[in-house]
């Protein structure tokens, strides 16, 4: 389902498996979003969110 909208707006869906880790993509949006309406360079937003070194679950 999510790969269809993301083909309706014109871009290609890349598959990285199911939805598990959603809540975590969920959590970093609004610093994503502070970060993309600061001005900074969307090519280095993803370079600022560090990846979890431990188990979440």
């Amino acid at each position: 389902m999510i790969a269809g909208l993301i083909a309706d707006v014109g871009a290609a869906p890349l598959p990285l498996g199911d939805n598990a880790d959603a809540y975590q993509l969920e959590a970093a949006a609004p610093i994503v979003s502070k970060f993309l309406f600061a001005g900074v360079d969307p090519h280095t937003i993803f370079n600022v969110i560090r990846a979890e070194t431990k188990p979440i679950r």
